[in-house]
């Protein structure tokens, strides 16, 4: 698990939702990465001043895999992200989107002579026009 300082998270959740934040409670969650790894982080739950959005907020931090880095994850209580662990889980799933995507696109450059997003925008060749 991931120690950052709680001031740090207070003042990332301030910043990204505009609004005072005091904390109310700390949550260990483990959520499953994906088959072989599991995400273990300590979930601060804020309470939010002046908020249109939302009265609360789900934050924690975690070490970038084969770094030194750290990333600071923040959730609004909102809908279905209701609970510490569904703020994690949902983050969860967003990770495994984008390495996902990430490796389609890594693909897909590998197997053709241009980058992604020259695809699209590739004039026509003389053979295709005709």
């Amino acid at each position: 698990m991931d120690r950052t300082d709680e001031s740090e998270l207070r003042s990332a959740v301030e910043w990204r939702w505009s609004c005072a934040a005091s904390l109310i409670q700390t949550v260990p969650v483990v959520a499953p990465l994906d088959g072989e790894r599991i995400w273990s982080v300590v979930v601060h739950i804020y309470e939010l001043a002046g908020c249109s959005k939302a009265d609360r907020a789900y934050a924690w931090s975690s070490s970038v895999q084969n770094s030194p880095e750290t990333r600071t994850f923040s959730s609004l209580h909102v809908g279905p992200l209701n609970s510490p662990m569904n703020a994690v889980r949902a983050a969860v799933a967003d990770e495994l989107r984008v390495t996902r995507l990430a490796e389609r696109q890594s693909h897909y450059r590998a197997t053709s002579g241009y980058p992604a997003h020259a695809q699209l925008f590739r004039a026509p060749t003389l053979s295709q026009a005709s």
